[in-house]
């Protein structure tokens, strides 16, 4: 996420990828490296899309890009720490916010088991 909170931020805790970090990305899931791994997993703080107002990344939009086509296997991100799952957005298969270690507003926490070479129903 960016480094400094500059001021194109809205209300809300929207956080911001920025043009240095999308190209880095961009440029990795392009490598061979990537291309070829098992499995690919994009880890973000930020809720890329929440459709709640000012809550998504800033610049979603241009991640949407980044990532669109280049066979993302799994995202996964937190700040909103809900545990909810929003596969298929984006058309990546699995999608998950992180929810918390310990408890959020006295709700249980949540804790994900995946097996990356079967499919998302199995995921707990």
């Amino acid at each position: 996420m960016e480094s400094a909170i500059s001021r194109d931020y809205y209300l809300g805790a929207q956080g911001k990828i920025g043009n240095p970090q999308m190209i880095r990305l961009k440029n990795m899931l392009e490598s061979e490296e990537v291309k070829n791994a098992s499995a690919r997993v994009i880890y973000l703080h930020h809720h890329p899309f929440d459709p709640k107002a000012n809550m998504q990344l800033h610049d979603a939009d241009r991640l949407k890009k980044a990532l669109g086509g280049r066979n993302v296997d799994i995202l996964l991100f937190g700040h909103n720490h809900n545990g909810w799952k929003w596969n298929g957005w984006w058309n990546i298969e699995r999608c998950y916010d992180a929810g918390t270690s310990t408890r959020k507003e006295g709700k249980a926490g949540y804790h994900r088991i995946m097996e990356h070479n079967s499919n998302s129903s199995k995921d707990c």
